[in-house]
């Protein structure tokens, strides 16, 4: 019914005098291995400094890559704005303090870009009666809060599952590095 292993004491090993020795005590009262300590290896130093300079970069490049936004929107001047207004060729625009992003029916092409979506930068301040003209040429128009600068909890919040998931990776390296095994390099 019991397993009779569960209950038994551990087996010794006896040294050169008979006395008896715990398997983990090697004769001459050394504990654990008797491997000596490895020698400094550059080819290791520099394997180990690559490892951690990729994940810093692929950590950064990550970030840059979740965070993008409408980097498709090209940067137009007033006058351009203008010109697309009397065209009819805005849809929709969202204005927020004095900045405009919006919606062409037909791309615009600046320079050697072509893009459907547009910023611009007023050299006013948006009046009823400026937004009174655009809706009567068939511009529809979204307001938006300007934007304020991020407080430092938003900013924690927003490197914390980055700052987690390092850790977790440096933790689980070294967990492994620790349970490596003798023979294996």
């Amino acid at each position: 019914m019991w397993n009779e292993s569960f209950f038994s004491a551990p087996q010794l090993e006896r040294d050169s005098l008979g006395s008896a020795l715990p398997s983990s005590v090697q004769p001459g009262g050394q504990i654990g291995t008797s491997n000596p300590p490895e020698p400094l290896s550059w080819a290791r130093i520099a394997r180990t400094l690559a490892f951690w300079a990729v994940l810093v970069i692929g950590t950064i490049v990550l970030v840059q890559y979740a965070t993008e936004r409408r980097r498709d929107s090209l940067e137009v001047s007033y006058n351009e704005f203008v010109l697309q207004l009397e065209q009819r060729n805005i849809v929709s625009i969202q204005v927020s303090s004095r900045r405009v992003r919006g919606d062409l029916k037909a791309p615009v092409r600046v320079g050697e870009q072509s893009s459907s979506h547009f910023v611009t930068t007023l050299p006013f301040e948006p009046s009823e009666s400026w937004t009174a003209a655009l809706v009567e040429k068939g511009v529809e128009i979204r307001g938006d809060e300007p934007t304020r600068r991020r407080s430092w909890p938003v900013i924690v919040l927003t490197f914390a599952p980055y700052v987690l998931i390092l850790f977790v990776v440096i933790w689980t390296l070294r967990q492994l590095q620790a349970h490596r095994r003798p023979d294996q390099p």
